[in-house]
């Protein structure tokens, strides 16, 4: 649920609770953003999470924490700019909303997956392709990496540290069971998936030029 579901109390209620976890965890918590910020409570529990998640992320999977570690992390509430999460070559940006709708174990799933963005260099990797189809082969990449590596499925989770944190497959994620992590890469999924999409263009255009035709 996000904080506008939660009365006054409940919301303040969560952003001391995150934030004294956080405190309690040896989280640097970032004073002057939250001193700018006071009046919004979503950055407050969005902030919470994440540094909670990262805490959680550095005992289970140290390589991804390092990574999400070294970025620069922004916040917004604005899907516009960003409507779930994503990376740049050097920035971490969450959505304040999304965040907040995930299960813990999913936002342990979802910062892994942006690592592996940045682990295999897709932002830097782009070049000049269709950005959504490239995004979405990326996904389908490192999403089967991780469900390997953690030993998870869309509809299995998995406990981890002898039964202390659970991580799932974030909800909605792309996942296809036929990509090979130790065959395909990015720019292989992108070549079938971009086929396919100018076949579906060249199906499309030609049903309608039929039609004009006919009509004609």
């Amino acid at each position: 649920i996000g904080t506008q579901d939660l009365s006054k109390e409940e919301r303040e209620s969560i952003v001391k609770e995150n934030v004294e976890k956080a405190i309690r965890k040896g989280i640097v918590i970032d004073y002057d953003h939250i001193k700018e910020n006071k009046d919004d409570d979503n950055y407050k529990i969005a902030l919470g999470l994440y540094q909670e998640a990262l805490v959680v992320l550095e005992k289970v999977a140290p390589f991804y924490h390092g990574i999400i570690f070294n970025l620069d992390h922004k916040f917004t509430s604005d899907p516009r700019i960003c409507p779930t999460m994503g990376v740049t070559t050097s920035e971490l940006i969450i959505n304040t909303e999304f965040i907040q709708k995930l299960k813990f174990g999913e936002i342990l799933f979802v910062l892994s997956h942006e690592a592996g963005h940045i682990t295999f260099k897709h932002p830097a990797r782009i070049h000049k392709r269709n950005h959504s189809i490239w995004n979405i082969a990326g996904d389908l990449v490192i999403n089967k990496i991780l469900a390997e590596e953690y030993d998870i499925t869309p509809k299995k989770g998995n406990i981890l540290e002898n039964g202390k944190y659970e991580i799932e497959f974030a909800h909605g994620g792309l996942y296809c069971d036929k990509i090979d992590p130790s065959k395909d890469t990015v720019e292989s999924v992108y070549d079938e998936l971009y086929d396919e999409f100018k076949k579906q263009q060249q199906s499309q255009n030609g049903g309608k030029q039929g039609q004009g035709n006919g009509q004609g």
